[in-house]
């Protein structure tokens, strides 16, 4: 059970509700004298922080979905708080993905990159395509 209250989440295999995108949903009119808008409104920022925090930290897969969510923070309606609803069930089926940093891994980093040697002058041509050989250890 979760802190906004609802235990069946049935799992799904994407972020983003099919055939409905987030920012197809029209936002709330902000009335600040609606008790049940204000109590919307707070537990929608909540969950889309804690989401951020996720998509910032070990969860990249939710940075879009997130970012679109958070654009209606501030009149977020009943139909965004679905989609973000939505993505906690994604959550749910999806929790052994992720980031993981331990602090027994081994403490050094490998980085590749491909880059032209000043012989190669075809690479420094904006027409002609970068060749294909192997990536260069740092």
């Amino acid at each position: 059970r979760h802190r906004l209250g609802s235990s069946n989440l049935n799992p799904s295999c994407s972020p983003y509700r099919s055939g409905v995108p987030i920012d197809s949903v029209p936002a709330a009119e902000v009335d600040e004298s609606d008790p049940a808008f204000v109590r919307r409104r707070h537990s929608y920022q909540s969950l889309v922080g804690g989401l951020n925090w996720l998509a910032c930290n070990t969860r990249p897969d939710l940075s879009t979905a997130v970012s679109f969510l958070a654009a209606y923070s501030h009149c977020p309606s009943k139909g965004h708080m679905e989609a973000a609803l939505y993505v906690v069930k994604y959550l749910r089926s999806t929790a052994s993905h992720g980031i993981a940093f331990h602090s027994s891994a081994p403490a050094t980093s490998e980085a590749y990159v491909h880059y032209p040697f000043p012989h190669d002058a075809e690479t420094y041509h904006d027409a002609s395509t970068v060749p294909h050989d192997k990536p260069h250890l740092l």
